[in-house]
């Protein structure tokens, strides 16, 4: 059995609260476990009242990065804590210092500079990535993997890749160092697959 981590986020200009829900058995738990977060558009994850041990894997898509910086620790140590010996926990996480995020701030910059303000895209969510390294913490409980997943965001891509032609190019380029040093992908990509392989 497993467990399925997902969020569900409303702006800080929307009337609704962000939500956080956790779906073990399909759907099952995630009304029950439904949390209301605090301000703005920050997410947490309480699992407490989960029994230990009982997960064979948790997956986690896109949702650790916008838990509270100061909560991250803990809500990875909650899954960690329910999935079982020799379970597997694999989380979507963001990598801030790919140099591909880099470019696009610094695009972004200079189109503020020079764009009347309401023609920028401003999203408004709550987003706090740790550096990759931030991940070794959690080796005395599983051993820690990194493969490459995903090569740019969609807002890096919408700033950073203007037409069909540069598509053309970058995506089989990606696709050649991934394949050639996933490692090395693993540090310029956006997004990487965490691999928690519970001890």
């Amino acid at each position: 059995m497993g467990i399925c981590l997902k969020a569900t986020f409303r702006s800080q200009h929307s009337s609704s609260r962000p939500r956080a829900s956790i779906s073990p058995r399909p759907r099952l738990i995630s009304r029950k476990k439904a949390a209301e977060s605090a301000e703005d558009s920050r997410i947490n994850c309480d699992l407490h009242g989960e029994k230990s041990s009982q997960f064979d894997c948790i997956f986690a898509a896109h949702v650790i990065y916008h838990i509270d910086a100061q909560m991250q620790e803990k809500a990875v140590r909650e899954m960690i804590r329910l999935v079982k010996p020799g379970g597997r926990i694999v989380i979507l996480y963001s990598n801030p210092k790919s140099p591909i995020r880099f470019a696009a701030g610094a695009l972004h910059r200079l189109r503020k500079m020079f764009t009347p303000k309401r023609a920028v895209e401003e999203s408004g969510l709550y987003f706090s990535p740790h550096p990759l390294g931030w991940w070794q913490q959690f080796e005395s409980d599983c051993k820690v993997s990194m493969l490459p997943w995903d090569v740019i965001g969609s807002y890096e891509e919408r700033t950073l890749i203007w037409s069909d032609l540069m598509a053309s190019a970058f995506y089989p380029a990606a696709r050649l160092v991934e394949r050639a040093t996933p490692s090395l992908a693993v540090k310029l990509w956006q997004y990487p697959i965490v691999i928690l392989d519970k001890r």
